[in-house]
């Protein structure tokens, strides 16, 4: 996988690394869990969503918020496969996707039913039970490697349409202001993800400028999917700094700024 690593160079490249990861599910009922989170897990969710179409896998989605135990014991039974969805809340910084998960694992352990993590970070130690597991970033080596899944977004022809006809302006700054902020620059205009609803409307956002400054992960990989410039940034924790350094350093599109973000406003 390193090999495979140091060769990504164009987006496009990043849809087999990851369907490769469902291939093997192909003829089995799969449950897919939604996590808690944002636009950017929403986009992980739709890109995953994507892939089971195009793979002609039969899934069913679930969002971990709607399962009491004898829910929970139904649905995992009627499945062959269950994926915990892709992110950065392995660890229990997200204490509410921990406690989620750890359920969930238990209950595939106990009636037999394999278990898989899709490619996340570790914001913590976190032991688990599970048949596989994907780490998506090289500080996050809990298991196999591979790129997060909204790398393999496929932008849908209203998107298309926006993009070809949108006014772009230069400069977009947008930092998060959530438990992973960062010092907030000058010129922020807000948190994206709650500026946005949709992942088409973070596709959008990230699409009306010429270049992008964010430490949100997945709005940058909005702005790639858009036909931006982007430059990312820390978030409170490795994550994005090591996504970056695993899988985008050769993408021409992208670079990481380790600066404070004050220092964004020099030279625009």
């Amino acid at each position: 996988m390193l090999k495979q690593v140091r060769c990504v160079k164009k987006l496009k490249d990043f849809r087999p690394l990851v369907e490769a990861i469902f291939e093997p599910y192909v003829g089995k009922k799969c449950l897919h869990f939604e996590s808690y989170g944002n636009i950017g897990d929403k986009m992980i969710f739709e890109t995953t969503y994507q892939i089971f179409n195009r793979l002609n896998i039969s899934y069913t989605a679930r969002f971990v918020g709607d399962n009491n135990d004898n829910i929970l014991k139904s649905m995992i039974k009627d499945h062959d496969v269950v994926f915990w969805p892709g992110g950065g809340n392995m660890g229990n910084f997200y204490m509410g996707n921990f406690m989620q998960r750890q359920k969930i694992a238990k209950k595939c352990e106990e009636y037999g039913v394999e278990f898989v993590i899709l490619p996340q970070t570790w914001t913590g130690d976190e032991s688990i039970i599970a048949s596989k597991q994907y780490a998506r970033d090289f500080r996050s080596i809990n298991g196999r490697l591979a790129p997060d899944i909204a790398l393999a977004y496929e932008v849908q022809q209203p998107e298309l349409d926006f993009l070809k006809t949108v006014k772009k302006e230069k400069v977009g700054i947008f930092f998060r202001i959530d438990g992973e902020k960062t010092t907030i620059p000058e010129g922020n205009r807000g948190d994206p993800a709650l500026l946005c609803e949709t992942v088409s409307d973070y596709i959008r956002l990230a699409g009306q400028f010429e270049e992008i400054h964010t430490n949100r992960l997945h709005f940058a990989i909005s702005g790639l999917h858009s036909g931006s410039q982007v430059v990312l940034y820390h978030n409170s924790y490795h994550k994005n700094q090591s996504v970056y350094q695993t899988w985008l350093t050769f993408l021409p599109e992208i670079t990481f700024n380790a600066n404070k973000p004050v220092s964004i406003r020099e030279g625009l």
